[in-house]
């Protein structure tokens, strides 16, 4: 009985003045990965346009610029890493964790898909693009990716495990 309201004294004091616990403990402080700045640049499309005449001498050139969209829809979701390790994936090809790759929740993941482009998020405005290699049974609802572990460490550290993202087809 008496250890039972000293734990709770201690308890409740360790929440209120944090340094109490905290004294012994080495701490280090948190480095952020260095922030990208901004969303890639649309892609742009010259189209050139020749007048019809009749006549055989050269024509002047049109030529209209057309800025290509980069977003289709934003998908809210999450992101977690994982080790690709030596075996292909559902696309076919060995990729290695250094690369910027995902694997796509399997609830939206088909051969389509394979080599394209996605950009991802985070409300830390940090953001990656990876390219489309396999699909995952892991995620918890059809907006979850699984990142290279180099993919994953652009946005969050490995050792938060999982981020907050929003994500695009490019």
């Amino acid at each position: 009985m008496y250890f039972s309201k000293v734990s709770t004294v201690l308890v409740a004091l360790a929440i209120s003045v944090p340094g109490v616990v905290a004294r012994g403990v080495k701490t280090r402080p948190v480095v952020k990965p260095p922030v990208l700045v901004g969303p890639p640049v649309p892609a742009t499309v010259v189209q050139e346009t020749q007048a019809k005449t009749t006549d055989k001498q050269s024509q002047p050139t049109q030529t209209t610029i057309i800025k290509a969209p980069v977003t289709t829809e934003k998908y809210k979701g999450f992101a977690s890493y994982y080790y690709l390790g030596e075996s292909p994936g559902k696309c076919g090809q060995v990729y290695r964790d250094g690369e910027l790759v995902v694997a796509l929740d399997k609830r939206r993941s088909d051969m389509s898909l394979c080599g394209k482009k996605i950009y991802i998020e985070t409300p830390a405005q940090r953001w990656v693009e990876v390219t489309v290699v396999d699909s995952t049974d892991g995620g918890i609802d059809e907006n979850y990716l699984d990142l290279s572990v180099a993919a994953f460490k652009v946005l969050a550290r490995v050792e938060d495990g999982v981020s907050q993202i929003t994500w695009n087809y490019m």
